[in-house]
């Protein structure tokens, strides 16, 4: 099935040609891994949510990434998912959650995963996204932490003063099937 991916920014998404139903995958930016003596702790991972939407061609679909969320709105529901915490000291952070306003609902939601503590001179894990996927690895001693793929949390630093990974970016997929007969498929951003 085509999908199209954004990664950033706001705008809004048009409803491709043919296209009467698409599913929203919406995946919340990954929180930092931190740096701390004995450890850093694992950054959480952003929440993960789907949403399938009844559209009509041509349709504006807004989106928009936030410093702590992303969003689409369509039909005046707006569909939320978080980013998961920043780590501090050798604890791990706790994942995004996803929510819907105005009335709406997800067909399926899951919160990014707790990153995992430091300990023993080695950074904690980052926290999967909601999704399942996305982790970076907690740093041996000495070592930074690694970065999280989309939606994971970055994983904290070994002891010895090296940073936490960065979390991993937040991501929204526009998955779908052109109606048979219909030869057009096009992605337009606005």
């Amino acid at each position: 099935m085509p999908t199209d991916t954004i990664t950033s920014g706001s705008g809004n998404y048009t409803v491709p040609a043919g296209v009467t139903s698409l599913e929203a995958q919406i995946t919340g930016q990954g929180g930092n891994g931190s740096e701390a003596s004995g450890g850093g702790g694992g950054g959480g991972g952003g929440g993960y949510a789907t949403k399938i939407l009844s559209v009509t061609p041509g349709d504006l679909i807004a989106y928009a990434f936030g410093g702590s969320s992303v969003t689409i709105t369509y039909g005046g529901i707006t569909y939320t998912c978080n980013k998961g915490a920043n780590a501090s000291g050798s604890a791990g952070a706790t994942g995004g959650t996803c929510s819907a306003s105005g009335g709406g609902s997800f067909t399926t939601s899951a919160t990014g995963e707790t990153g995992l503590d430091g300990s023993f001179d080695e950074g904690g894990r980052g926290g999967n996204s909601g999704k399942g996927t996305g982790s970076g690895s907690g740093g041996n001693a000495g070592d930074p932490g690694s970065n999280g793929g989309v939606g994971g949390g970055g994983g904290g630093a070994g002891d010895g003063g090296s940073p936490g990974g960065t979390g991993g970016r937040g991501n929204i997929d526009f998955v779908y099937t052109v109606a048979s007969g219909n030869t057009t498929n096009f992605f337009q951003v606005l």
